[in-house]
């Protein structure tokens, strides 16, 4: 039986409990009783405020667009998740703008409306999470049947249809994924996972992108690190960050590597503009910042010129 019927089913007990004279506390126990999974909360604007259930059918299609592939990224190896019993397709992450990325991809691919509140903090989190989640047995169920994988943490693969994807598509796949699982570090990207044969897949989608990576285990499961500006720089235009706190430490890494990597000739030009600058009495510290390159890069460049 659909989700959904189940909703109308009690939607219209409730009605017929308030007709008997019950407040919406006892109704509520009422309806839980009778084995309904309804949320107390639900059960109260139903019958103190007259809302309707929301009883809309989900639009169903097998075309593989943006939208659709970030949701394959997030419910399967990313933060999301689908739950058998409550027919539900969530996600809890304290980043509102992934959260509301995510509910508009959910939303838009679906046709249907989602839920979301803010939870309180838990496990070691002080932060409250942004909770997301659409409830319809019909979308679990073509999720599971029309991609023919697992979508739980420790089994999840990533579907052929991903895999025969064009470009684009495989790196808004690979961004939900990273949004999820990924950090930045003080020179890497880090993508982990407790599924090492679901990491070696993620590994084959990022070659096909020329970018180089390792895939290590370490106490907590498994890791794919990538290191290397250029590698790194790719990562940045063609799979990205949706979270903007991660796509801004990705930008400052890769500026870093501009400032220290520079070429001779750009250095060559600069050098009289920081001779001046020096003279004035700035350390080469401030210049290395000013001009945007290592400080030990000048030092080395005013003794090759035996400037003191």
């Amino acid at each position: 039986m659909e989700y959904f019927d189940l909703r109308k089913k009690a939607y219209a007990k409730a009605l017929e409990l308030k007709k008997s004279g019950l407040g919406w506390c006892r109704i509520s126990k009422q309806i839980s009783s009778l084995g309904y999974n309804i949320s107390p909360f639900t059960i109260r604007s139903w019958v103190k405020y007259n809302r309707k259930p929301k009883l809309k059918e989900p639009v169903i299609y097998d075309e593989l667009t943006k939208e659709r592939a970030y949701l394959l990224g997030v419910i399967g190896p990313g933060d999301g998740f689908i739950t058998d019993k409550k027919y539900e397709i969530g996600l809890s992450v304290i980043d509102k703008d992934f959260a509301d990325f995510f509910q508009y991809c959910l939303e838009n691919t679906f046709r249907l409306e989602t839920s979301r509140f803010l939870e309180p903090p838990h496990s070691l989190s002080k932060n409250y999470f942004y909770r997301v989640s659409l409830y319809s047995k019909k979308v679990c169920e073509y999720l599971k049947n029309n991609y023919k994988v697992s979508f739980k943490e420790g089994s999840w693969r990533i579907p052929d249809a991903i895999k025969k994807a064009d470009k684009p598509l495989i790196g808004v796949y690979l961004r939900a994924f990273a949004d999820s699982q990924g950090s930045v570090g003080k020179r890497s990207i880090v993508l982990a996972s407790s599924n090492l044969e679901g990491l070696k897949e993620i590994k084959m989608l990022l070659d096909l992108f020329h970018i180089r990576s390792t895939l290590y285990s370490t106490e907590d499961g498994f890791i794919i690190g990538i290191y290397g500006r250029n590698s790194l720089e790719l990562f940045s235009k063609e799979i990205g960050f949706t979270i903007k706190r991660k796509s801004e430490k990705l930008n400052k890494l890769l500026l870093s590597y501009k400032r220290l990597v520079m070429p001779s000739r750009e250095i060559d030009a600069k050098m009289p503009e920081i001779i001046s600058f020096l003279n004035e009495g700035n350390y080469k510290t401030t210049a290395a910042k000013k001009f945007g390159m290592h400080r030990l890069t000048i030092a080395r460049r005013l003794k090759e010129m035996g400037v003191d």
